[in-house]
């Protein structure tokens, strides 16, 4: 290890003090071993955030909370974010009946979706259907 002086100044004008600086070797690092990974799975999809359609909140009367898990839409069972997107968008824009968890309480709720955009109906819920290292957040 080499040991130099620097001086630090403001604006690189007004001097404020000399310091010592230790240079040191470019070291490299390379990560060795296996992988962990974890994997959540739930009987649902799990609600994780809310978001705005097109300057609207559909789920804002809903009741449905973060940490809520989803379970039916209109009587179909929904396990993942893409069966919930389709199952939205069936009904096109129509009121949709949730069925949804809390706390191990089943409840039932009601929202009516906004048409985004795109041409797809959204709740306004940012969902998951798993949780892993690389997972996917949905706004739907």
């Amino acid at each position: 290890m080499q040991t130099t002086t620097a001086n630090l100044s403001l604006f690189g004008v007004i001097p404020i003090k000399e310091i010592e600086v230790n240079k040191i070797a470019i070291t490299e690092v390379i990560p060795l071993g296996n992988t962990v990974g974890i994997k959540i799975y739930t009987e649902g999809v799990l609600v994780v955030g809310m978001g705005e359609i097109e300057g609207q909140e559909p789920h804002l009367d809903s009741g449905i909370e973060e940490g809520d898990v989803i379970k039916k839409i209109n009587g179909q069972q929904i396990s993942s974010a893409k069966e919930l997107i389709a199952t939205v968008n069936l009904f096109e824009g129509e009121t949709v009946e949730i069925k949804y968890v809390r706390d191990g309480e089943e409840r039932i709720t009601e929202i009516t979706p906004v048409m985004y955009d795109s041409g797809e109906y959204k709740l306004g819920l940012w969902v998951r259907d798993g949780a892993a290292r690389n997972w996917d957040n949905n706004i739907l």
